[in-house]
């Protein structure tokens, strides 16, 4: 069982290394997020490879930071970690979801596998400059939103499957 202080620790290493797609938090917001219960971590073998920090003002679910560590990326792991996420008991309940994803990021295909849609744009920070898309994703209809992560891992396994066989030949 990982304490408090280490899944801090691990959710702020992590952060740091994926800087450049994660905006900074300070490193005691991710203790302060486990404390209130707005901190899933994902696991591999029994180790932590990734956590979604998020929050919740009345009927909408906000994703802060969603990450994956680089050697364990793959659908399956995101989609359970947004779908656990979206399963806790401080969000049940809520009619949507909303995330800010820089335009340049992989990350964009993954949400939009999900069925998230981009309502709309802003300007990034000063340091990067870079455009921001704007999520939406309607969780009024869960049964909708398990096919379309089903979906997601079936499409993404299928790629896999495609790529290794054309590496072989």
């Amino acid at each position: 069982m990982q304490t408090a202080n280490t899944i801090a620790d691990f959710c702020e290493a992590l952060r740091s290394r994926d800087s450049d797609a994660l905006g900074y938090v300070p490193a005691v917001a991710y203790h302060d997020a486990l404390t209130r219960g707005r901190l899933e971590l994902e696991t591999e073998n029994d180790e932590p490879c990734g956590f979604a920090f998020w929050g919740r003002r009345k009927n909408l679910v906000r994703i802060y930071q969603c990450v994956i560590a680089h050697d364990a990326r793959r659908v399956l792991h995101a989609t359970r970690l947004v779908a656990r996420t979206l399963a806790l008991p401080g969000a049940r309940g809520a009619t949507e979801l909303a995330l800010r994803v820089a335009t340049d990021l992989p990350a964009n295909e993954f949400w939009q596998s999900i069925g998230c849609r981009v309502i709309g744009t802003q300007r990034g920070g000063k340091r990067r400059h870079r455009t921001i898309n704007l999520y939406r994703l309607s969780l009024a209809n869960p049964k909708r939103l398990a096919q379309r992560m089903i979906a997601a891992n079936i499409s993404a396994a299928t790629r896999a499957i495609d790529t290794t066989a054309a590496d072989r030949t």
